[in-house]
């Protein structure tokens, strides 16, 4: 699935070259840090400290809407810091590291955009370690596929570069077993959630 995205991004990529496209179509690459945390683990504070990095194409609607799809390769997680000063030697630490496919909606309001749209993960690597090391039996079972949604605000530097923060979470549990309690919902389960600054350079 990944690779059929990141093949249609890049014909997409390719079509604004055509002079009858350059007007509406733009192309770009984006990265940046994030700060990460997973809701359910038993930990909280967004300790873990990843990143994500990707290409998109956008396109101006009328209203001052434009939509992005983009494709990126994002590090999420949750990490227990050790604070031996504390007389706390436990550490642990979930690494995530997905494909994730993300489709934005981007209204200009005044001299910044706002954001939001829902994006849909793919897991091709993840890893558990505690104070001793990595841990071959985790408790967690992760599911390959993490849907969720953003929203955030962008504000662009220039002409070529916009710079964006956003927050990103599960709508669906990523781990673990859920189950619908009359009266109170969705319980149970585990949810990424994650900071991000990011800095996107258009080409055109």
């Amino acid at each position: 699935m990944f690779r059929i995205g990141f093949i249609l991004l890049l014909f997409v990529a390719f079509t604004t070259t055509n002079s009858n496209a350059q007007e509406s179509f733009k192309s770009g690459v984006y990265f940046g840090p994030n700060v990460g945390q997973i809701r359910g683990d038993g930990y909280a504070g967004f300790n873990k400290i990843g990143g994500q990095i990707g290409g998109f194409v956008s396109h101006n609607l009328k209203n001052e809407w434009d939509y992005i799809i983009s494709i990126c390769y994002n590090n999420k997680g949750s990490l227990q810091p050790s604070q031996p000063e504390q007389g706390i030697f436990d550490k642990y630490l979930i690494i995530l590291n997905y494909a994730e496919a993300k489709f934005t909606l981007r209204k200009q309001i005044s001299v910044v955009n706002l954001d939001v749209g829902p994006y849909l993960g793919i897991l091709f690597t993840s890893s558990v370690a505690d104070e001793n090391g990595k841990l071959n039996n985790p408790t967690y079972n992760f599911r390959k596929i993490d849907f969720g949604g953003f929203i955030g605000i962008s504000y662009p530097l220039n002409d070529k570069i916009i710079v964006s923060l956003t927050n990103e979470q599960s709508l669906w549990p990523m781990a673990n077993s859920v189950e619908f309690v009359r009266w109170f919902g969705i319980v149970g389960g585990s949810f990424n959630n994650v900071l991000a600054v990011n800095f996107h350079y258009h080409f055109k």
